[in-house]
């Protein structure tokens, strides 16, 4: 079966909430300049409902700040109870023994909190004063209470140096894995803070010592055009995660909930709306025009340097950075190291 004949989606990113106390750089919530009004605990507990009557295997609750919504334990109980894996993220600095426990009781097992390098560095991509030593603090709590911590960092130039030392100081607080990801930049100057491919042979080079070291389960995603044999030997670094496929899952195994109840092919297309899911349901909004076209993408129908480069089938492009600096989801992926050297 081709994935893009999924009759609904493997799995969907759900925003349970569209505000945060932090404002990260690179936050997708502002690709959109319109306010989102936020669903109520009713409207969420319908779209769980329509998601787990549908069959979806896997929801993963973001926001905004999940960990801001008082209900978040009575959201995950009632996805479990629908048959849904599921779980959350958070940036740490509400999480407090009270909410972890309550959480575990919820039948939440792991949790992905966000920490983006060192104490200076952390804070000043937050926008946070004191957001890292409660971010650090509550992947201590959570484990403590039972919850697996997964520490995720948006990897830029402004941090990747920062971030080994940050794997060792998790993996000492309780965190079961460690991960790197993708920087997909939401204005035109954070291009300029992807890494490069210098940066990620470096980052590989010092992971793969840490892995020696301790038990934490570490993972890199690479970005666009990092195609060398570096990057995919598995003596050096046997868990990267840079999946040779022709394109991104978004429209074809995944989609996204945005915080107003509609639907997107993914959270970094929030330009791209599919219909709101609390008046068309899950079917409608699945077999849209909209995410029908997304559906439709392969690297054969991409334009531009993009649909000329040899290596395209093999490289994981970022269609949502396309549209949004190309003007089309054909277009060239400007974060592509290929397109920078």
């Amino acid at each position: 079966m081709e994935i893009r004949s999924l009759s609904k989606p493997l799995h969907v990113n759900f925003e349970i909430v569209g505000t945060c106390n932090e404002s990260c750089t690179f936050c997708a919530a502002e690709l959109t300049s319109f306010p989102r009004r936020g669903l109520t605990s009713a409207e969420i507990m319908h779209v769980l409902k329509e998601l787990g009557d549908n069959g979806v295997y896997s929801v993963f609750l973001t926001g905004g700040e999940p960990a801001s919504k008082k209900d978040l334990p009575e959201i995950i109980r009632r996805a479990i109870d629908l048959g849904i894996n599921v779980t959350t993220a958070t940036n740490g600095t509400l999480i407090n023994r009270r909410l972890a426990e309550t959480l575990k009781r919820a039948g939440l097992d792991e949790i992905q909190v966000s920490i983006h390098g060192t104490p200076t560095i952390h804070d000043s991509i937050t926008g946070l004063s004191g957001s890292y030593e409660r971010a650090v603090n509550a992947v201590s709590l959570l484990k403590e209470c039972g919850i697996d911590p997964i520490v995720a960092s948006v990897g830029m130039k402004r941090n990747y140096k920062s971030l080994p030392a940050l794997a060792r100081i998790v993996a000492d607080h309780g965190a079961v894995a460690y991960r790197i990801l993708r920087l997909m930049p939401n204005r035109i100057e954070m291009v300029e803070e992807v890494l490069g491919s210098n940066e990620v042979s470096w980052l590989i080079d010092e992971i793969s010592s840490i892995r020696e070291e301790t038990d934490l389960e570490l993972d890199l995603h690479i970005p666009s055009g990092c195609v060398h044999e570096q990057f995919f030997d598995p003596s050096k670094f046997p868990t990267i995660s840079h999946p040779l496929m022709s394109t991104c899952t978004a429209g074809k195994a995944t989609m996204a909930v945005l915080a107003d109840g509609l639907a997107a092919p993914c959270v970094e297309l929030k330009q791209l709306p599919c219909g709101n899911i609390l008046d068309l349901g899950l079917e409608e909004v699945w077999n849209s025009p909209t995410m029908n076209s997304v559906r439709s993408v392969t690297p054969e129908s991409y334009s531009g340097e993009c649909a000329r480069c040899q290596v395209k089938n093999t490289c994981y492009s970022a269609r949502c950075v396309a549209y949004r600096f190309d003007g089309s989801i054909l277009g060239d992926d400007v974060t592509c190291v290929k397109l920078r050297n």
